[in-house]
């Protein structure tokens, strides 16, 4: 076979060389008319040896196409167990290749090859049975409806091997679960393999017979016929003799080529012959088809050139492996150039057939397996990344953070982990449902994303947590600026469905230095963001060495919180609010306090964000709104001077968010007698941000009833002018914060000014917290402010104090 020549031209047998003369042309015939014969037989019997000898070389090549439609099989069905179901794509494709399997055993029996396969189909019928019985996610056969197309293929291809698994009863469990499954197809699959190694050896065997028969054979004829020529004839006739073998033999060779050229011009996978440089010799018409090249073409080029430079030294070194080994075979994934450019996965087999006289080069057989690998690859990426944002997973953001701290070097600084965990995102599930959830988690991830600094990586642990890993952190401060970042990303509102919400975020901030391995960084930032949380989210905290202490700490007070609970330990105290023109006592605001049985007193910030988590502030809450309501009505009843008095109370964020609330304030005015205007329930800026929409029905809800809603601790959260004209409000509050630096700073003054004007232009009452100065007052009252609280005016008291107060003056002389 020379450089170049295309198989589809056979070669054209040379002319006998014509005799000399007629008449020793009838001697000739005369004579060899008995060896004639006896050539004629042996010829038979040649050309059915070499045949044979060809079937066994052509099963070998089919051979090796079993195994590959298996792995294939097996990588699909993986992918099923992974997902816990199979698509339809995937049940097709398991078919198909169950019935290209049986097509390529149907073909090996086409062959007539005197060896047997029944142990190679026993293990392809139980590998498919195994493959079909069960996948996890609840992947039934009986689901596989067979297309008509399949069907009539398996027809036409005998039925092959493969056997349908006996349908499980009604009810009854499965064979095994997902992880015994998942063993035995490993099994089968191995039998399988070993199946194909067993019959190819075997093949391999009976070529080898069937090769020294033809050698043998040929010989004895040949010494036979020289002999007889030799007797009848000597040196004229052995010419002749020699003239028709040499025919013979041209003739046997092209039957051959011809019989090779229909098997491999008829299969989808590419047949390429190189000689011992890599040179190729034939390629069969599939190039075209599959790589988009005609033969040819490439004729004479060297097979390597086609080879990803990534891929080409592996391909060379096997490639010479393969020729080292007479019968040597190889088998190896690489990646080939397509002639528009782009690269395809193929499974290449190397076959060294250079002695063989009909192919004398290496064979490859080429199947392109681009889809399975990109599924393989999909499958990669679904398990180390969230389906939802798109990052990371939890796997691969551990993966990388050992990674990164296995090639850390001393210039190249620390690493830092950041723990994020979304505030009141629960809240936003509740109320829009779990598709605006998602929405929201992904809107999210993109706005955490476009924080970072490039080369850190963001990933989603779950839920509504998600991770951040700093490269090249040289202080806490530039872990911090990364925290600090991330809250101001998320500061802006979101927009979910129609609908305008908020989130914050707690952080926690773990450093590599000192931290150790893998496991005690996670634990560490995974520790801070939990304390972030515990004091009043919206925050970041760095993990250092007096945090477990602090921890430690609110878990004892956690215990004795809910100890105090069921120990009646709380009390309640009222601080008066004043007209600050007039100085008359208009209402009182209801304080919640703990009488620890050791520590004394404890103010509400000690103990209420710990209440938030542990889930008791909305029952706390309650009775507070039922002490309050029944106080003040009391205080109506007994007291001239309290006909007027309004009571305030601060309602949490939980409870704010519970459509129970607006029942609540019913049946505690209901209870205490006292009338709806004489209430006003103060609610955070931050609580009426987390869902605006939600909090602006609720609020309409008590309004209705006639209660006045207060908004606290105005200017410190987010201060929207736009969501502030669409709460339903009465009375802004002033932070005390602001109140404290009045005397102080230029800028706390034209802050509440800008407050104070602006509640004359909402038709909004404004109160001044944490009045403790004349000075203060004074700027207060200049500025316009309508009422203030504080120990200027008096401290908080118990109820008995508070009646006192009120009974000995109607009005707080101011002048």
């Amino acid at each position: 076979m020379q450089e170049g020549e295309d198989l589809s031209d056979p070669p054209t047998p040379a002319p006998a060389d014509s005799p000399g003369r007629l008449g020793g042309v009838l001697v000739a015939v005369g004579v060899l008319a008995i060896p004639l014969a006896i050539g004629l037989v042996a010829f038979s019997v040649f050309e059915r040896l070499h045949s044979e000898e060809h079937a066994y070389r052509q099963a070998r090549l089919l051979l090796g196409n079993v195994e590959s439609a298996a792995s294939a099989q097996h990588a699909l069905a993986e992918h099923a167990e992974v997902m816990g179901a199979v698509t339809e794509d995937v049940s097709w494709r398991l078919t198909d290749l169950r019935l290209e399997g049986e097509d390529i055993l149907a073909q090996v029996h086409t062959l007539g090859i005197h060896v047997t396969v029944d142990d190679l189909e026993q293990a392809w019928s139980d590998y498919q049975n195994t493959v079909f019985v069960r996948v996890p996610g609840g992947f039934d056969p009986r689901t596989v409806v067979t297309r008509p197309t399949d069907m009539d293929h398996a027809a036409d291809s005998g039925g092959g091997a493969y056997r349908d698994p006996a349908p499980q009863s009604a009810g009854s469990p499965p064979a095994a679960d997902d992880e015994m499954w998942s063993q035995q197809l490993s099994d089968r699959l191995v039998e399988l393999r070993e199946a194909v190694i067993a019959a190819d050896e075997h093949v391999a065997m009976h070529a080898h017979e069937a090769s020294g028969r033809l050698s043998m054979l040929s010989i004895a004829a040949l010494v036979g016929e020289a002999l007889i020529v030799a007797l009848l004839l000597r040196r004229f006739h052995r010419a002749r003799r020699a003239a028709a073998v040499t025919k013979a033999e041209r003739a046997a060779l092209a039957d051959s080529e011809a019989r090779f050229r229909s098997l491999v011009h008829k299969a989808t996978d590419i047949v390429t012959v190189v000689d011992v440089d890599g040179a190729v010799t034939y390629e069969s018409s599939a190039v075209e088809q599959v790589l988009g090249y005609s033969s040819r073409d490439r004729a004479g080029s060297n097979a390597f050139e086609y080879v990803h430079p990534g891929d080409r030294e592996r391909a060379q070194r096997l490639f010479a492996e393969t020729v080292r080994s007479p019968d040597g075979y190889r088998r190896a994934e690489l990646r080939l150039r397509h002639a528009d450019g782009s690269w395809r996965w193929m499974d290449v087999q190397l076959t060294n057939l250079l002695t063989h006289a009909s192919v004398g080069g290496v064979v490859l057989n080429q199947r392109d397996v681009t889809e399975r690998k990109v599924l393989e690859e999909e499958l990669r990426r679904q398990a180390l990344h969230d389906p939802l944002t798109g990052l990371p997973n939890r796997v691969l953001f551990r993966d990388r953070i050992v990674r990164e701290l296995r090639r850390r070097r001393r210039d190249d600084g620390g690493l830092a982990v950041l723990f994020v965990d979304l505030d009141n995102f629960k809240g936003v599930n509740d109320q829009l449902g779990h598709d605006a959830g998602d929405l929201l988690l992904a809107s999210v991830a993109r706005r955490l994303t476009e924080s970072l600094r490039p080369g850190d990586t963001a990933a989603r642990l779950g839920g509504d947590e998600f991770g951040f890993l700093l490269e090249h952190v040289r202080s806490t401060a530039d872990a911090e600026a990364a925290a600090e970042r991330i809250l101001a990303c998320l500061k802006a509102p979101f927009v979910v469905g129609g609908r305008e919400v908020f989130v914050g975020a707690s952080i926690g901030v773990a450093l590599s230095e000192g931290a150790g391995g893998v496991e005690s960084l996670l634990r560490n930032a995974d520790f801070a963001m939990y304390m972030a949380k515990s004091r009043g989210r919206r925050r970041y905290e760095v993990f250092d060495t007096d945090l477990h202490d602090r921890q430690a700490e609110r878990f004892a007070l956690e215990v004795e919180l809910r100890r105090a609970v069921e120990r009646d330990e709380f009390m309640v105290q009222y601080q008066p609010i004043a007209d600050l023109a007039t100085g008359e006592v208009l209402g009182t605001e209801i304080l919640l306090r703990w009488t620890h049985p050791s520590r004394g007193l404890l103010l509400p910030g000690h103990f209420i964000p710990v209440a938030e988590d542990v889930g008791l502030i909305v029952p706390m809450g309650s009775w507070v709104l039922a002490e309050a309501c029944r106080q003040a009505s009391a205080w109506r009843e007994a007291l001239a001077v309290a006909q007027d008095l309004s009571m305030s109370v601060n309602v949490s964020a939980k409870q704010l968010a519970q459509q129970a609330l607006v029942t609540e304030v019913e049946e505690a005015l209901a209870s205490s007698g006292l009338p709806p205007g004489a209430l006003t329930l103060e609610i955070t800026e931050s609580a009426a941000m987390q869902d605006v929409d939600g909090v602006i029905a609720r609020l309409n809800q008590l309004r209705d009833l006639g209660v006045q809603i207060a908004l606290d601790d105005f200017g410190v959260g987010f201060s929207s002018l736009s969501y502030l004209r669409r709460l339903p409000i009465d009375v802004l509050k002033i932070d005390r914060s602001f109140v404290d630096r009045l005397d102080e700073e230029t800028e706390s003054e034209a802050l509440i000014a800008a407050v104070v004007t602006l509640g004359r232009t909402l038709g909004l009452k404004t109160v001044a917290e944490g009045v403790e100065r004349e000075a203060q007052l004074t700027r207060l009252r200049q500025m316009g402010c309508d009422m203030g609280q504080g120990t200027f005016f008096a401290p908080p008291m118990d109820a008995d104090a508070v009646g006192g107060f009120l009974s000995a003056s109607s009005a707080v002389a101011l002048a």
